[in-house]
């Protein structure tokens, strides 16, 4: 079999079927492939009350896995929303981003959101960029319980 990766080779229709089926199936990567193997990234929802929502996030937030925890803010909200970041371990720019388009949107609707970590790693990104200035930041769920289910 010609090797895909020479400029001059050409392959038929049954050897890219075979090149394409061995590769979806995880036996042959390829020369310059790699297995992909992200953590399992999880959002969960929990309706505390009517009036308050929380998000319980774990795994990476990053580019490839904060349109997960976007899908879920991106519904209709209640009065006060509390994103969970306990379980999370990594926090990027992608994320940060999600963070952020929360924040404002819950400030347009005028809603709260609050958001709960003591990650010294996640921390630090909040801070770095004063996120933490602009949304209340809780050290443990139950804080943040508290407080947005008093307002």
């Amino acid at each position: 079999m010609t090797s895909p990766f020479q400029p001059s080779a050409r392959l038929d229709h049954e050897q890219a079927a075979r090149v394409l089926e061995a590769s979806t199936s995880g036996d042959c990567l390829g020369f310059y492939a790699q297995p992909v193997v992200f953590g399992p990234t999880r959002v969960v929802e929990h309706a505390y009350s009517a009036d308050l929502l929380i998000f319980a996030v774990s795994g990476e937030l990053d580019v490839t896995t904060s349109p997960l925890l976007q899908r879920n803010l991106n519904q209709p909200l209640p009065a006060s929303t509390v994103i969970d970041l306990a379980g999370v371990t990594f926090l990027g720019a992608a994320g940060l981003r999600v963070l952020e388009t929360a924040s404002a949107r819950a400030r347009a609707e005028r809603r709260r959101i609050g958001l709960v970590t003591a990650r010294s790693s996640v921390l630090r990104i909040l801070r770095l960029f004063a996120v933490d200035v602009r949304v209340p930041v809780y050290p443990r769920l139950a804080d943040a319980v508290r407080e947005m289910a008093r307002h």
